[in-house]
């Protein structure tokens, strides 16, 4: 159907597609009228059913309340009490007759009657539809009145029900029990129906049907006219649209489309232009192509002077990018990888390499070889590099890292990208100074100058780390030292001095600690030691070792000797105490010794 659509002629699709819609609207109007004249005709059969009903009923109260109770009246003195005529003592038997009288003058096809349960007369006895709405309303279940449209015998009909008669006092007489009603009634209908009945109880219905069949005729007749008249409507329509749209759209787009193929097939027809058709829309679509024309026949004119000029300026182009390339100050190397079997990276194969690459790898003639031929053992030393290798040029998604390049013994930087599937573009630079000046920095972050020992940082570091392992149950000590009279030397023969006592001292410390102890000069002549796995007496001795060491050491310098000791202050690690709170208690034990008289060891 869509190919259908796509190869058919733009005239015959509008064509169809107007020529539907035109039918489309005239079926909607035509039904909309049919429908609506059904249902003004149902409105004016409804009027009609209330005149009658009202009427009749006109008729019936008059019969009943006025000519009824008057004839019984005058007759009272010389009628017996067993008489009966049912001409005028029964008012549905009257309105029976009368409505026959009408009909006969006025065949319009309605009928009416008092329809009851249990009727007396039998062309007064309700049917099942009837039968129904009488029980419904003497149950309260039902509105008064129902309208609906039934079809009866094959034919439609306006069908409206009415609550009629309800018993009264003065028709218990003939409706109560059959032994209480006059003998003439009992003579002429029997002692069977419409006795035992009681005051306030419904009586009977209005039962009218007015016929449909004429008025919905009608209704066809003119819908079928109507559709005629629009039938013929709209085919003249559709003849002027037909011929204005196939004179001023349909015709300029066939020229402008044989045109077309004929610039297409014939090189010789390139630079023809179209004559401008009515209309801006189409104008402009001529214009359009008459430019496009005159454009390739110049274009076409001028081919080899722009295929010249594109020529040049690609190789200028190229002449930039290979200056680029080679000029580059980062390496460049474009390669394939080779997977194996499984899938897994195996190796790559050098494409084509820059300058710098040469420069930076020391690494010639590479372009075409694989790189365990360029780098004997490569693939062992730095397995990362080919999965990363590898996993980019089969995701396409690009990476940057730094690697330590064990086979040129360099720490490169690396981004590498995927022009391609299977391949991959590595841009590298050799971060090797960078990385050792990186290293010196965090070396002297957390070292002192001087002695070479950890510092303040360090010890922090340290001591963090000691007291996460004293919380799962590790023990371990904290001394802090001060070196007493150490001001004696700087004022005396000068901080040079004073520099050298200090590289003594942390020699002398480290000699007497095991190889795990951990001494820190915090600054000055404040040193700090972190004992491993030690507490309690066997810290204790441990910081009586140092104490001793250096009271037993001869500090001489330029001649002089100088009596120098040491303040320690000792805390116990048991992961109970935040970094800050260790260092101050630390601080304070030492403080403790050297007030005490110095060259002493105060634990907390």
């Amino acid at each position: 159907m869509a190919g259908w659509i796509r190869n058919a002629r733009l005239g015959m699709f509008l064509n169809l597609c107007i020529g539907g819609f035109f039918i489309l609207a005239a079926v909607v109007v035509v039904v909309s009228v049919n429908y609506n004249m059904r249902e003004q005709a149902l409105v004016e059969a409804q009027s009609k059913a209330r005149i009658i009903l009202d009427r009749n009923l006109a008729t019936h109260t008059y019969f009943s309340r006025i000519m009824k109770p008057s004839i019984f009246a005058w007759s009272e003195p010389f009628r017996s009490k067993d008489y009966f005529d049912h001409t005028w003592m029964s008012s549905t038997y009257a309105l029976r007759e009368i409505e026959k009288f009408f009909k006969a003058l006025n065949p319009s096809g309605y009928s009416f009657k008092d329809s009851a349960v249990d009727a007396r007369s039998p062309e007064n006895e309700a049917d099942e539809y009837e039968k129904v709405f009488f029980e419904n309303i003497k149950a309260g279940r039902q509105p008064e009145t129902e309208s609906k449209v039934r079809n009866i015998g094959g034919k439609p009909y306006l069908v409206v029900l009415r609550k009629g008669e309800v018993m009264e006092a003065s028709c218990l007489r003939c409706h109560s029990r059959p032994e209480n009603a006059p003998k003439g009634l009992t003579d002429y209908y029997g002692s069977e129906r419409s006795f035992n009945r009681r005051e306030g109880e419904l009586a009977s219905i209005v039962s009218l049907r007015i016929p449909l069949a004429e008025a919905y005729a009608a209704a066809n007749m003119f819908s079928l006219k109507l559709s005629a008249i629009l039938l013929l409507v709209l085919i003249c329509l559709f003849g002027i649209q037909f011929w204005l749209y196939r004179r001023y759209l349909l015709a300029p787009l066939e020229i402008i489309r044989e045109k077309a193929n004929k610039i297409a097939t014939q090189e010789g027809h390139l630079g023809e232009e179209l004559p401008q058709p009515f209309g801006r829309e189409i104008g402009e679509l001529t214009a359009t192509f008459n430019e496009m024309s005159v454009k390739l026949r110049h274009d076409r004119d001028h081919l080899e002077e722009l295929v010249q000029k594109r020529t040049e300026s690609l190789r200028e182009s190229e002449k930039r990018y290979h200056s680029l390339f080679e000029n580059m100050l980062e390496g460049f190397a474009y390669c394939r990888m080779i997977y194996d079997s499984d899938g897994h990276p195996a190796d790559f194969i050098y494409l084509d390499v820059n300058s710098a690459f040469e420069r930076l790898t020391g690494l010639a003639d590479v372009t075409g070889k694989k790189v365990t031929e360029a780098i004997p053992g490569v693939k062992e030393l730095t397995p990362e590099l080919f999965e990363i290798y590898g996993r980019v040029a089969l995701t396409g998604n690009p990476e940057k890292f730094e690697i330590d390049f064990k086979p040129l013994g360099k720490q490169l930087s690396i981004s590498v990208y995927s022009p391609e599937k299977g391949y991959f573009v590595a841009v590298f630079d050799d971060v090797t100074e960078r990385k050792l000046y990186e290293d010196k920095l965090k070396h002297f972050a957390v070292h002192d100058q001087l002695t070479g020992l950890l510092n303040r940082r360090g010890l922090e570091e340290n001591l963090s780390r000691t007291i996460a392992k004293a919380k799962r149950g590790g023990v371990s000590s904290l001394l802090y030292t001060d070196l007493d009279n150490f001001k004696d030397v700087n004022d005396t023969i000068g901080h040079s001095a004073g520099d050298e006592v200090l590289m003594i001292l942390a020699d002398l410390l480290k000699a007497a600690l095991r190889t795990e102890d951990i001494v820190f000069r915090l600054g000055g002549d404040e040193f700090a030691v972190l004992l491993d796995g030690i507490d309690g007496g066997d810290a204790l001795l441990a910081a009586e070792r140092l104490r001793a060491a250096v009271e037993a050491h001869r500090f001489e310098l330029e001649g002089r000797v100088f009596p120098l000791s040491l303040s320690i202050g000792l805390v116990k690690i048991d992961g109970t105490l935040a970094l800050g709170e260790l260092l101050s208690q630390a601080d304070t034990a030492m403080y403790r010794a050297k007030a005490q008289g110095k060259n002493r060891v105060v634990a907390t």
